[in-house]
């Protein structure tokens, strides 16, 4: 049987996964209506230079579904974690991740320590 705390970040992690999973999905059907037969039928070389603002906010969305689909991978593995009995381990170094960081980001997989070092990294 799950504590409360165990039970609670499982319900967050849960709604967060939901979540994302709408975000995606709402990104995915925007896609679908802007790329509509019609659309691409008939549209005339005119109008593909109008067309600039459309594949930048395109561009805009593919990124924000990457950045979507990471955290809904991030957000599964904690979940996964959790029931493994691994959950709050730094994936780096081993030690437990901080309460307060897990409080910000429940799905995160390293301490800060290492998270910032592998952002300097970058």
């Amino acid at each position: 049987m799950d504590s409360p705390e165990t039970a609670a970040v499982r319900e967050r992690l849960l709604a967060d996964e939901q979540q994302t999973v709408e975000q995606i999905d709402a990104l995915d059907e925007r896609a679908r209506e802007l790329q509509s037969p019609d659309e691409v039928a008939f549209s005339s070389d005119a109008s593909r230079a109008d067309d600039a603002p459309l594949a930048v906010e395109r561009e805009k969305e593919l990124a924000l579904r990457r950045t979507l689909q990471q955290r809904l991978r991030d957000v599964r593995s904690a979940l996964g974690k959790l029931e493994q009995g691994t959950y709050g381990r730094c994936e780096a170094c081993g030690q437990p991740i901080s309460p307060q960081r897990l409080r910000a980001q429940p799905h995160a997989a390293l301490c800060i320590n290492c998270q910032a070092k592998m952002e300097r990294a970058r």
